[in-house]
């Protein structure tokens, strides 16, 4: 048989031909599992509350008794997929971190601070979050008490006045407080709603040995 009548296929990069290659059997590329995160993340369950138009949405953060504590702190992780008002009555002036990011992304808001003197404790601390359409508002970890680690032994003075912005992700308690929670309808489960990563939190606070913590890093 004449070799023009074959068909030949040109193999890639060279300048003879072959017959028909076999048949692939692997595809190129990675793949992994649809719920995989990696090592450093980890999916959690968030409460989300459906707020009406002007309802409000009522969180009281009640820190501990403690005449020795050497800071207070306060936060919370939130985002709300509609136009809404925030309020607080929080008094330390200066003393705070409000980040409000666009939906879906998360905000925060806290505060870690050194309680003067003459500051009334037990502390409080009320959070308003009012719909002006009708939204739907997530919520994860608020959280309070007095705030110490040993760490924080080894921080300059310039970063200890700074705290604020570390909230609520440089929580570390030693007297834990409460927080209630006040709704026009019980919360429901969001499941697997946020994405949390390890941070090296004392990595900014301190010149010492790391000391992982968990943060909001993802939608």
């Amino acid at each position: 048989m004449s070799i023009d009548k074959i068909k030949l296929n040109k193999l890639a990069g060279k300048t003879s031909y072959s017959g028909r290659r076999r048949p692939s059997t692997k595809k190129s590329g990675y793949k992994s599992h649809t719920d995989a995160t990696g090592g450093k993340f980890t999916r959690v369950d968030t409460h989300k509350y459906k707020l009406l138009k002007n309802e409000i949405l009522n969180l009281k953060f009640i820190l501990p008794l403690d005449k020795k504590a050497k800071f207070l702190g306060f936060g919370i992780y939130f985002k709300v997929d509609n136009k809404y008002t925030f309020r607080d009555d929080f008094n330390e002036k200066g003393d705070r971190i409000f980040n409000e990011n666009i939906f879906p992304n998360w905000s925060k808001f806290g505060s870690i601070w050194k309680p003067k003197a003459e500051s009334l404790i037990p502390y409080e601390v009320n959070i308003e979050i009012e719909a002006i359409e009708d939204c739907e508002v997530n919520i994860y970890k608020p959280q309070c008490g007095t705030v110490w680690h040993s760490y924080f032994n080894e921080s300059r003075d310039s970063v200890l006045k700074n705290l604020a912005i570390f909230s609520p992700e440089g929580l570390f308690f030693t007297n834990e407080g409460t927080v209630s929670i006040n709704a026009p309808k019980p919360p429901m489960v969001d499941l697997n709603s946020l994405f949390l990563r390890t941070y090296l939190v004392f990595s900014l606070i301190c010149n010492s040995q790391n000391l992982d913590h968990e943060m909001i890093c993802a939608v």
